[in-house]
């Protein structure tokens, strides 16, 4: 399977970097790494993280640091990374 990352998961990353990066770079590009790290394990693992709260998603939470990574598996050939969020974010946010 191969992983992309969405635009929105994409701005989730740089947003994450850069509030990091306000008090510690080094510290920003560790936790960007280990969200990387564990999206693309699910290459080989789809199905690593659990059923999601939002239909046809599912939910990755992250050793060591207090992210979530939300995915959907597209087809037998595809996972998007569809938001990289805080775990004390409101997920899914209410209507």
């Amino acid at each position: 399977m191969h992983v992309r990352v969405t635009a929105e998961a994409r701005s989730d990353l740089h947003a994450i970097k850069d509030y990091i990066a306000q008090d510690n770079p080094r510290a920003a590009q560790r936790v960007i790494d280990a969200i990387l790290t564990s999206a693309f394990q699910l290459e080989s693992f789809p199905f690593l993280g659990r059923q999601g709260r939002v239909g046809d998603t599912r939910e990755l939470s992250l050793p060591r640091v207090p992210y979530l990574i939300v995915y959907s598996i597209v087809d037998e050939y595809h996972i998007d990374i569809d938001r990289v969020l805080h775990t004390s974010r409101m997920y899914p946010p209410e209507a």
